[in-house]
């Protein structure tokens, strides 16, 4: 049996690892309106770099996370930026 499934490089991983992260922070914080709004963009914004291997930095996406959605995400983000700007030098 040939597995189709392709390999998720390392920086897409961090991302989806991100992502889920964001999605439960979102479902917790449902109840308020204001942070709700800004936990969908920035999740939003995750999942589009995720699906999208978006190469561009995006460290003011993880800066953002860390005050407005999750500690996590956005640690993650950061050290996916930082892994990555250290791989291209």
């Amino acid at each position: 049996m040939a597995k189709n499934k392709s390999k998720l490089s390392r920086r897409q991983q961090n991302y989806k690892a991100a992502y889920i992260f964001a999605v439960i922070f979102t479902v917790i914080t449902a109840f308020a309106i204001i942070p709700l709004i800004w936990t969908i963009a920035m999740t939003l914004r995750i999942k589009k770099t995720y699906l999208t291997n978006d190469d561009s930095s995006h460290i003011v996406l993880g800066i953002c996370s860390l005050f407005f959605l999750s500690l996590i995400s956005g640690i993650i983000i950061l050290c996916s930026e930082a892994s990555s700007t250290k791989i291209e030098d």
